[in-house]
């Protein structure tokens, strides 16, 4: 139970920070087929309306 900053704390850096592992990426890992093969069985539901993603910090 979270009791406090301290404990929140305690909780979060419990987990894995991923940002501070290193990390080998090929250029296989940027590979999208297996998504769009996911895609494709589910009927392509992405295509059902038109969409604008707008991303920024």
């Amino acid at each position: 139970m979270i009791r406090g900053y301290a404990d929140a704390v305690r909780f979060l850096n419990s987990f894995t920070d991923y940002e501070r592992q290193a990390s080998v990426y090929a250029p296989g890992d940027y590979n999208l087929e297996r998504m769009r093969r996911l895609l494709a069985a589910l009927g392509n539901p992405e295509r059902a309306f038109l969409s604008l993603h707008i991303a920024g910090t």
